[in-house]
């Protein structure tokens, strides 16, 4: 079926022999929002024994995975996580299980199932919705023509992942890829610009340049 995606963050624990495996779950749209999640998580949860995870972006060819056992035997943490990830559809998403030892030693099979059926738990709790793949683009131009094209953004609804007008005046906006042609006209409509150029294939919005950004685009 169709690839799921995670409407907001998810979070359940299990606990075997003395054990306790607490699994939390978070939307992503790049590697930098699965690093900070991972840096908060270590932060809140200091005192424990691992932080193992399994993430997932995008769909199709482009579609990109990690896990990390972060410690514990390999094969027995970030894989089980991502098999649960995998078996649920879900992707751009991040699944984090944070494990204190009870002092009893589990086993491989023991551990893969801990951390497996710890991941199962969160993301039960988790709200999933259909995902839809996007494109981010990225818009450059001088500061006054970032700042109208923003505004024009925000009439639109549509989201702004990064904004920037000092030195290198630029903006980051994300729409539907099926779409993307369409939302395009419905910017440069509302920007009442007249001349428009063509590069790879992207009718650009005049006055603007626009790339796509690979590292985001699913």
């Amino acid at each position: 079926g169709p690839f799921k995606c995670l409407v907001g963050p998810c979070q359940d624990e299990i606990a075997v022999k003395g054990s306790k495996f607490i699994a939390y779950g978070w939307p992503v749209h790049d590697i930098a929002e699965v690093e900070f999640h991972l840096k908060k998580c270590k932060e809140q949860h200091h005192k424990a024994r691992h932080w193992c995870y399994a993430w997932i972006l995008g769909s199709g060819a482009g579609q990109q995975f990690r896990s990390c056992d972060d410690g514990e035997p390999a094969g027995t943490a970030g894989r089980p996580i991502l098999q649960q990830l995998q078996a649920h559809h879900v992707t751009n998403a991040v699944i984090i299980v944070v494990r204190y030892f009870g002092g009893i030693l589990l086993g491989t099979g023991g551990l893969a199932k801990a951390y497996r059926d710890a991941a199962k738990a969160g993301l039960a709790r988790a709200e999933l919705v259909d995902f839809t793949p996007m494109v981010r683009l990225i818009a450059r131009s001088d500061a006054a023509q970032i700042q109208v094209l923003y505004s024009v953004l925000k009439e639109l609804g549509i989201q702004v992942d990064a904004f920037e007008l000092q030195n290198d005046a630029h903006l980051h906006f994300t729409i539907p890829e099926k779409e993307q042609e369409e939302w395009v006209r419905r910017i440069r409509s509302r920007l009442q610009k007249k001349p428009a150029a063509t590069l790879d294939g992207y009718t650009l919005l005049p006055g603007y340049s626009l790339t796509l950004d690979p590292a985001c685009s699913s």
